[in-house]
């Protein structure tokens, strides 16, 4: 991805271990995903609300 900083990089990685670590406590439930061969999205809630960086 040569268009992204280094910094963006590593913010988007800390961002996607988050989630992953959020749904493999069971903190976050994903409801649904779409796939368009480009972009994944998602829907999903928190069990205790929002979750605070």
């Amino acid at each position: 991805m040569p268009w992204c900083t280094r910094e963006k990089i590593r913010q988007v990685s800390a961002d996607a271990q988050r989630i992953h670590d959020d749904v493999a406590t069971g903190r976050l439930t994903i409801h649904a995903h779409a796939n368009d061969s480009h972009t994944t999205v998602a829907v999903g809630t928190y069990a205790q609300g929002v979750r605070q960086a």
